[in-house]
């Protein structure tokens, strides 16, 4: 991915971000779930760009990895989501 593709992409989650969080709505479970998702994604494309600025290959590689799992099966599995936002934030390397 381009930094300008990334950059879209991150627009288009903000624009879906803010159509899930309507001032004095609850969200629903499903809702709840989609708008972690939604973070996870536009954290992950951040730590992208930044890898990319900084030109570490390795990193990027596996943050594109995580950010295709996400978004394949993401909103499927939501241990996922714990699974990579812990990788995402530096907490876990499970090997790789």
């Amino acid at each position: 991915m381009t930094i300008e593709e990334i950059d879209r992409e991150i627009q288009k989650l903000d624009e879906d971000f803010k159509n899930l969080s309507a001032p004095g709505k609850t969200l629903t479970k499903e809702e709840s779930r989609r708008k972690s998702l939604i973070g996870l994604k536009k954290s992950t494309l951040e730590k992208i760009k930044e890898a990319k600025a900084k030109n570490q290959p390795d990193r990027e590689l596996k943050l594109n990895m995580d950010y295709s799992v996400l978004c394949t099966h993401g909103h499927r599995h939501p241990f996922l989501l714990y699974l990579i936002h812990a990788r995402v934030r530096g907490n876990m390397t499970f090997g790789i």
